[in-house]
């Protein structure tokens, strides 16, 4: 039940509360900028790991349930210190089927460099095209896999380097990634990354010009696109303090799992905790919540 409810409040609290500013953004790439861009591309890392890892957990639950250990599906993939490490810690279900009849198959990591690198671009070009048959998923999956080469290439010097930087930058390099992994098409990605450049100049010159006219919280409002459909900046607050708690939890739960932090506690602490997530969870249902799963189109 513990897990259950853990992996709900991730995906109907979390995800879809996330979901309405994401969609509002990638749905008329042209007509946004580049804030806006890059604040729906972070927030969709957020929205597709608490998607779904959350119904992940809900189907773990399920399963113990009815007796069943499927183990875990998300290890804090986005506490990974690379690409490579990321994908140990995602999805894990597919990406050990990917190495274990994909990869190893090819031949491995039992070759000279350049095979390795080739075996691990067609793996992951393998898992784009998984996703579907689409430019956006082989150019997603191709990206990944140039990400895991350089990181093989340039092993010894990224060692060096502190690993919260190492965190922070796999985690830039991911959600750079999945623009191409959400937008409607090629042409749109292209269209985003684009923003994302002009984004030193709509601070330097659109924001200044559109303070002038319409002052700082509208100038913001409309350089965020904070539309009424996400209410505005309160609503964008809100969804950063229902990723905060959570994303803190996730923190804290790298080393010991949340249960074993859980079961350690005494009874009265546990029952307040338990009280606390029931009366969380009541308060924060979106009133319109997304239907859907983002992994069942896959």
């Amino acid at each position: 039940m513990k897990i259950f409810a853990w992996g709900f409040l991730k995906k109907f609290i979390v995800a879809d509360s996330i979901s309405v500013y994401v969609n509002s953004v990638y749905s008329a790439p042209v007509q946004m900028h580049g804030c806006a861009v890059l604040l729906a591309t972070l927030f969709y890392s957020f929205q597709i790991h608490f998607d779904f890892s959350g119904y992940s957990d809900m189907a773990i639950g399920i399963s113990r349930f009815l007796g069943f250990d499927i183990g875990k599906n998300f290890d804090h993939p986005y506490l990974s210190k690379g690409c490579s490490e990321f994908w140990r810690r995602w999805h894990i279900s597919l990406s050990s089927w990917l190495r274990d009849y994909i990869y190893i198959p090819l031949g491995g990591s039992r070759c000279a460099l350049p095979r390795i690198c080739l075996n691990l671009i067609l793996t992951f070009l393998a898992s784009g095209i998984w996703h579907g048959a689409s430019f956006g998923f082989v150019i997603w999956g191709v990206l990944h896999g140039l990400y895991v080469c350089l990181e093989r290439i340039f092993r010894n010097q990224l060692e060096k380097i502190p690993y919260c930087l190492r965190i922070f930058g796999t985690f830039l390099l991911v959600s750079f990634a999945w623009i191409f992994f959400r937008a409607e098409n090629v042409h749109d990605s292209f269209v985003l990354i684009k923003k994302l450049f002009q984004i030193p100049s709509e601070i330097s010159r659109t924001f200044p010009a559109l303070t002038a006219s319409f002052g700082i919280k509208e100038s913001v409002r409309r350089l965020f696109a904070l539309s009424d459909e996400v209410k505005g900046l309160t609503g964008i607050i809100f969804i950063f303090l229902k990723i905060l708690p959570v994303a803190e939890i996730e923190f804290f739960t790298y080393k010991k799992s949340g249960l074993e932090i859980i079961r350690s506690q005494k009874a009265a602490v546990r029952w307040f905790l338990y009280s606390v997530f029931v009366i969380y969870v009541l308060l924060n249902i979106p009133q319109s919540r997304s239907t859907s799963f983002l992994y069942f189109n896959f």
